[in-house]
């Protein structure tokens, strides 16, 4: 209950920046700067607290003075996104310099929080500048808070976190498991993408580099570009087997196919390019998928598949959720911390929704294959019974029972997808030789709405043409 309340404290508290100015500078063709040097440089206004860094250059300066704190309470100075390999605060109080050294290559932080960015601040400094290395993030906002609401807001946050990362984590395993049980591609395309979702939270979190790559903090740049190519690689395989229909492929499935792939081809470009520019394609490609995830859902719903509705309901709650944030990661609005909670709460719903998808398909294709196996084998026994018949009838008694036996048969039962009543009256009409436009005016519908059904009827019966397709409805009898 203790941590109940936290948690909704945190979610209802409103951050209370205090007042100060901020600006910014970036290095450019590899200046690396003294920080006597950097102090002369001429900063960039920001005119908030939300600094973009953009992909300029690996390393930044920040300028804050001005810094308006009450008469009595104790601060601290923190960011959002402190993530980055080396983080130096220069702290000038007018009698000194104070050299603050944070970031996740360092093996221990000797300041009161382990957050690469989060330090005390006292009223006598007059002037921070803050040298930022391989930044991995382009928006970052800067605060400077009472200690107790800081502490309060931390550990609210960090049990939302792991509870998210714990979700995260059992959907992970169970879908691992169920592959290695029923070697179902699905549950192994949802898997990686659960995982590699779980690395990038937990790199954006600085759970990863203080904790888990701690002892290797050259992968933390590669640690973006990596998750989220192999994160949209398996999302959009993931669509792809839940979604697509035997027979043609869309042109919106190509495209995601095409896009699935280059995406996981980021993975071993990413070792030599830039860390900034890996980082920048993989949201370029991540967003491209995400948008092309979501037509294709929308695709399906209109060729009237079954799972349709489910995926794209998970995944439009997956991406208004996100929306907060990336309006925020544009520039459009300021930062507030419930952005986070939503993306985080979006995140789950949408892997519950994706992993009961893939039980229900699964289960269903169990129950088919079992109604199949059924069906055969009554009609195995009517085989064994007509044999038997053939063996002691005339020839004349022989071709009825045969003719009785076939004329019970429906064939259609046995495809995949069967063909809708509407359907099978285009496909008859085929069958006599009529156009498009004759079939439409027969039939009272549009020669646009004859083409759509002539394509789920090639896809369902997986032929390519209209030859093909009336010789297959002939041998299933369905022409």
């Amino acid at each position: 209950m203790k941590y109940l309340f936290v948690i909704i404290s945190f979610l209802c508290s409103v951050s209370h920046a205090q007042t100060f100015d901020l600006s910014l500078y970036q290095e450019t063709n590899q200046e690396y700067l003294s920080f006597e040097d950097a102090k002369s440089k001429d900063y960039q206004v920001s005119e908030s607290s939300t600094v973009n860094f953009g992909f300029a250059g690996e390393v930044v300066w920040l300028k804050i003075e001005n810094i308006n704190l009450p008469a009595e309470g104790d601060y601290v100075l923190t960011s959002m996104n402190g993530m980055a390999d080396s983080v130096t605060a220069f702290i000038d109080t007018g009698d000194e310099i104070i050299r603050k050294d944070f970031g996740a290559s360092l093996s221990e932080h000797k300041e009161r929080y382990r957050n690469p960015l989060a330090f005390d601040i006292q009223d006598n400094y007059e002037t921070i500048f803050i040298r930022i290395s391989s930044h991995t993030f382009i928006l970052d906002v800067f605060e400077v808070k009472e200690i107790t609401q800081f502490e309060k807001d931390r550990l609210g946050y960090l049990i939302f976190i792991v509870f998210v990362m714990g979700v995260l984590l059992v959907l992970w395993a169970y879908n691992i498991s169920l592959y290695i049980r029923l070697k179902e591609n699905g549950h192994l395309f949802y898997s990686l993408f659960a995982f590699f979702i779980l690395i990038m939270f937990a790199y954006i979190e600085g759970i990863g580099p203080l904790y888990i790559w701690s002892s290797v903090p050259w992968v933390l740049p590669y640690v973006e570009p990596l998750s989220l190519g192999v994160a949209a690689f398996g999302i959009c395989r993931y669509s792809i087997w839940l979604l697509s229909s035997k027979g043609r492929q869309s042109i919106l499935e190509k495209l995601l196919s095409i896009c699935s792939y280059s995406a996981l081809s980021l993975v071993p470009i990413t070792f030599f390019i830039p860390a900034i520019l890996a980082s920048l394609i993989a949201n370029i490609l991540t967003t491209v998928c995400v948008l092309l995830i979501l037509s294709y859902g929308i695709s399906r719903i209109i060729s009237k598949n079954r799972y349709a509705k489910y995926f794209v309901f998970g995944w439009s709650i997956f991406m208004l959720a996100a929306l907060g944030r990336n309006l925020f990661n544009s520039g459009a609005i300021d930062y507030n911390p419930i952005f986070d909670i939503l993306n985080y709460a979006g995140v789950i719903i949408e892997a519950l929704v994706f992993t009961w998808l893939i039980s229900k398909r699964i289960k269903e294709a169990e129950v088919e294959l079992a109604l199949t196996k059924e069906e055969l084998e009554v009609l195995s026994n009517q085989l064994d019974h007509l044999t038997d018949r053939l063996k002691t009838s005339s020839e004349d008694e022989s071709l009825g029972d045969i003719e009785q036996f076939v004329s019970k048969l429906d064939l259609q039962n046995y495809l995949i997808d069967p063909l809708s009543k509407r359907e099978e009256e285009v496909l008859k009409e085929l069958a006599t030789g009529l156009t498009y436009q004759q079939i439409a005016d027969k039939l009272f519908i549009s020669k646009n709405t004859v083409k759509s059904h002539v394509i789920k009827i090639y896809e369902k019966l997986d032929v390519k043409n209209r030859t093909e397709a009336l010789n297959k409805a002939k041998n299933l009898q369905l022409a």
